[in-house]
């Protein structure tokens, strides 16, 4: 499987980043939960691992919360590659907008 790989530098406290991404993943819950089925997530500390399924696909991986930048590892599912590329834009400019 595809891996995704996602950094995106802030210039928040590590407390103030997860409080908002915590936040950011209700409304995205909320949002799009008739898309959306399977969640999970576990957060320890300021690191988080998920899974979700979303119009069928499985997506998995990890989030960490830095000093200075957020990191998304996680899986891509091989039949939405084609949309990789938007994916991660889409990801990095919304995590942009939350972080500053």
């Amino acid at each position: 499987m595809p891996r995704m790989n996602i950094s995106v530098p802030h210039q928040l406290s590590v407390k103030e980043a997860t409080k908002r991404i915590k936040n950011l993943v209700m409304e995205f819950k909320t949002q799009i939960g008739d898309k959306v089925t399977d969640v999970n997530e576990s957060w320890v500390n300021d690191a988080a691992c998920f899974s979700f399924r979303i119009l069928g696909f499985l997506v998995e991986g990890n989030l960490y919360v830095k000093a200075s930048e957020i990191r998304l590892d996680g899986k891509f599912p091989i039949a939405a590659l084609p949309f990789k590329g938007m994916v991660e834009r889409d990801i990095k400019e919304k995590a942009q907008v939350l972080l500053s």
